[in-house]
C-alpha cells in the first residue's frame, strides 16, 4: 500500500520533469546572447591589447640585438646595404626569425636569414650615412640607392626632411595601420619602449620600398 509520502515523492518526480516553455526558453537564450554581447568587445580589446605587448617585446628584443653589437664593437652600430630594413647584422644577436613578425601585421613571416632584408615588420634608424656607396647590387655605386635618397648629395627637399626626422637610434613599426594610428618605438640607447601616435618623425618606406618624403603623421604607404 503507498503511502502519502510515496505520492509526494511521485508527484515531486513529476513536477521536476515538467518541460520548459517556449516562453522560458527564449528569455534563458536572450540572456546568453546579451551576456555574450557584453563579453565580446572586452575579449577583442583584450586580444589587441596582447598583441601589441607582444609587438613592444618585439621591437624591444632587436633593439637590444643592436646594443649588444655595439659593445661588441666599440659603440658602432652596423652599416647594413640597406640602412632602414636589413636586419642581417645583428642576427645573431637577436637569433630569432620570429621577432622581425607583428603579429596584427598581415605580411608573412620571416623565415630565412636572406628575408631579413626588407622582409621584417619593423625598421631601424639606426644613424643617418650614405648607403649608395656601398649598395653596389642596386646601383653600382652610383646614384640613389634603392630608397630613392641621395644623402651624399642632398636637396633642398631632402635636408627638409632629415630636419624633421628623429636623431636617435631607434627600432620601430614599419607601418601604422597595424595599430590604428600608433606605432610601438625602442630607443637602442636605453632599451625604453613607447608608443607614438602618428609616423611624422620617423623614417618610413613606401610599398616600393622608396623613403616617404611627406611629414604628415599618416602619410599614404
Amino acid at each position: 500500500m503507498r503511502t502519502s509520502y510515496d505520492n509526494m515523492k511521485r508527484g515531486g518526480r513529476k513536477a521536476s520533469l515538467r518541460p520548459y516553455t517556449l516562453l522560458e526558453l527564449l528569455f534563458v537564450i536572450g540572456i546568453a546572447f546579451i551576456i555574450m554581447g557584453l563579453l565580446l568587445p572586452m575579449l577583442g580589446r583584450a586580444k589587441r591589447y596582447a598583441y601589441n605587448i607582444a609587438c613592444m617585446s618585439n621591437v624591444r628584443q632587436i633593439a637590444m640585438g643592436y646594443k649588444v653589437y655595439q659593445a661588441d664593437h666599440r659603440m658602432k652600430l652596423p652599416e647594413p646595404m640597406s640602412w632602414l630594413d636589413d636586419f642581417r647584422p645583428v642576427h645573431e644577436y637577436v637569433k630569432s626569425f620570429k621577432v622581425h613578425k607583428c603579429p596584427l601585421s598581415d605580411t608573412p613571416p620571416v623565415t630565412s636569414y636572406d628575408e631579413l632584408e626588407g622582409g621584417s615588420d619593423y625598421l631601424c634608424a639606426s644613424f643617418l650615412t650614405d648607403t649608395e656607396l656601398r649598395n653596389s647590387q642596386y646601383n653600382n655605386g652610383h646614384g640613389n640607392s634603392r630608397y630613392n635618397f641621395d644623402i651624399s648629395n642632398p636637396s633642398t627637399q631632402t635636408e627638409a626632411l632629415i630636419a624633421t626626422k628623429t636623431a636617435f637610434a631607434c627600432v620601430y613599426d614599419k607601418d601604422y595601420h597595424w595599430h590604428n594610428g600608433w606605432i610601438n618605438v625602442c630607443d637602442i640607447k636605453t632599451g625604453l619602449v613607447k608608443r607614438v601616435y602618428g609616423m611624422s618623425q620617423y623614417w618610413l618606406l613606401d610599398s616600393h620600398d622608396r623613403i616617404v618624403k611627406k611629414t604628415d603623421p599618416f602619410p599614404k604607404l
